[in-house]
């Protein structure tokens, strides 16, 4: 009875094993098969480092192909232990090299620029490692059985690939630094592998390499241009027309703009949609060997305005003069570095701490208090500055109002308020419109020299800041989200409007929302039920 039982137990257990077999793909139960001819090879490892550090450690891979292979999502692993473990992306060009570089304070293999680096914590073990290249599908591409390794050694040369079709064929490179991205040394005929004559035969045989014959082709030279500074969503133009080959060959184009984006041509358009720092890497090849070259695209968001500030309040300027931001965007904007200030020459600008963070159609308020900056009764202005110098806005004014703030008005005006609202959105009365002072405001975008839009507004109109519209659409205007509104003129009338305004809201919501309806008839019914049996138990009825 008793084997019965657990003769039971081991067909209910084994059930979902069989299951969960069943369900997966037949290619990952099989995928311990190599390829029966690798795309890809592992093709030089410098386990031992580099000359200059000895951490310095890389793996090169090689495309055996005549086509370009997407390495997205290819991993390449240690069984050895766990300490050794790459997550691949991009792509590798036919006949072209991908280099693998670890994460070290020094670049030892300058001018040869990495295509993707690796964290510190990836370390090859001195005494050997047992590698695997896996794709997207975890299928088994190339292996290296260095346990240990077959070859290289510190301060003598790399572990280099004899031929791309065999996995067991190492030797050392002939030059301590080895040869990252170009092709393996030339292998090295030993004294038994010398062409020998057979006593009776005519003609003396030949060994012949596995190897790609050494080509006396040159490397050619990328060129991605110098750094740039863009605002998100503005076009930027890359430009690899700089790039050469020394011996006039064609070559074919790779940029990788570090979003997950790629492209082929050698100029081309492309914008970043959020805001962050983006490494930008052109490779060029030339059929036979590659190089790459990088440049640094910072990205700063177009939605932060100067929303409004106040510089000749009532009472003491120094307590209560302030300055207001506002992001125009639903996402959030890191100012961390960014600087605001008055003219030029005035108060020293005041930056904004690491990691300050403002969320998607929300104000920021900067009291002088903490800023520092004092702001003149007349002829001054606000400026907001990015992180690398550049002013972005300026808004000049002549003769402050007592107690009046500077707004953001809507169709890129800004307007003297009679109703300040610093955190929230900006107020102008209908009369205010009319009777406003003389008020300039700038805007510039990465790139363009901002004396050349700023404009100044005339008294006698209508104060429209007419200027030239940025091509990343970095324009002063209010959000759906921040509406303007109009109120009236009389001050005795601002608490009543505002308290009409919350009433109406409330109305409004009940009257488009059943379902709120509903649930305050059904919170109001359960307070009333438990407000009668309260009173029942005080009566004791």
């Amino acid at each position: 009875m008793k084997t019965l039982i657990r003769l039971f137990f081991i067909i209910i257990f084994s059930i979902p094993l069989l299951l969960i077999t069943a369900s997966i793909p037949e290619s990952r139960l099989f995928s311990v098969c190599l390829a029966d001819s690798p795309t890809v090879v592992i093709n030089e490892v410098a386990w031992m480092g580099t000359v200059t550090s000895t951490n310095d450690e890389w793996v090169e891979l090689y495309n055996n192909t005549a086509q370009d292979v997407d390495i997205n999502n290819w991993t390449l692993v240690s069984t050895t232990d766990d300490k050794f473990s790459i997550l691949l992306s991009g792509k590798i060009l036919a006949q072209g090299f991908f280099l693998l570089e670890r994460k070290v304070s020094n670049n030892s293999l300058a001018p040869i620029l990495a295509d993707q680096t690796y964290p510190y914590a990836n370390v090859l073990h001195n005494d050997g490692e047992y590698l695997e290249l896996k794709d997207a599908t975890g299928r088994p591409i190339d292996v290296v059985n260095g346990f240990p390794w077959p070859a290289g050694k510190t301060g003598v040369g790399t572990m280099e690939r004899i031929s791309p079709e065999s996995a067991d064929s190492w030797q050392a490179s002939a030059t301590p630094e080895g040869t990252p991205k170009a092709q393996n040394s030339t292998p090295i005929q030993t004294a038994d592998e010398q062409p020998t004559e057979t006593p009776g035969e005519t003609e003396s045989t030949t060994l012949t390499s596995t190897s790609t014959p050494t080509s006396s082709d040159h490397s050619p030279e990328a060129n991605a241009g110098p750094d740039i500074i863009a605002l998100a969503n503005q076009e930027i133009n890359f430009d690899a027309s700089q790039s050469s080959d020394p011996d006039g060959d064609s070559l074919a184009y790779r940029w990788n703009f570090g979003d997950g984006t790629t492209a082929d041509k050698p100029t081309i358009n492309h914008s970043y949609q959020y805001p962050g720092t983006y490494i930008a890497v052109l490779e060029v090849n030339d059929g036979q060997n590659s190089s790459s070259d990088q440049l640094t695209v910072t990205v700063y968001s177009n939605s932060i305005l100067i929303s409004e500030f106040l510089s000749a309040p009532t009472g003491a300027d120094q307590d209560n003069e302030w300055i207001e931001l506002y992001n125009d965007s639903g996402q959030v904007a890191d100012l961390s570095g960014w600087q605001v200030d008055d003219a030029e020459g005035g108060s020293k600008p005041f930056t904004l701490p690491q990691n300050t963070l403002l969320a998607g159609h929300q104000y920021l308020v900067l009291q002088r208090p903490t800023t520092k900056i004092a702001l003149n009764n007349d002829n001054d202005s606000v400026r907001l500055i990015y992180p690398t110098g550049q002013v972005v806005q300026e808004i000049k004014y002549g003769k402050a109002k007592e107690d009046q703030s500077v707004s953001l008005a809507g169709n890129r005006q800004y307007l003297w308020s009679a109703s300040p609202t610093p955190g929230g959105p900006n107020f102008i009365s209908a009369n205010q419109q009319k009777t406003n002072s003389q008020i300039s405001a700038a805007i510039t975008q990465a790139g363009e020299n901002m004396e050349s839009i700023q404009s100044i507004i005339p008294q006698e109109t209508a104060l429209t800041v007419t200027q030239e519209t940025p091509a990343a659409n970095l324009t002063p205007q209010t959000s759906a989200s921040a509406p303007l509104k109009e109120i009236s003129s009389s001050p005795s009338n601002k608490k009543s409007d505002k308290t009409n305004n919350q009433t109406a809201s409330l109305t409004e919501t009940i009257k488009s929302s059943p379902a709120t309806t509903l649930l305050l008839i059904i919170v109001f019914g359960v307070l009333a039920g438990l407000g009668l049996i309260k009173i029942r138990r005080k009566r004791g009825i």
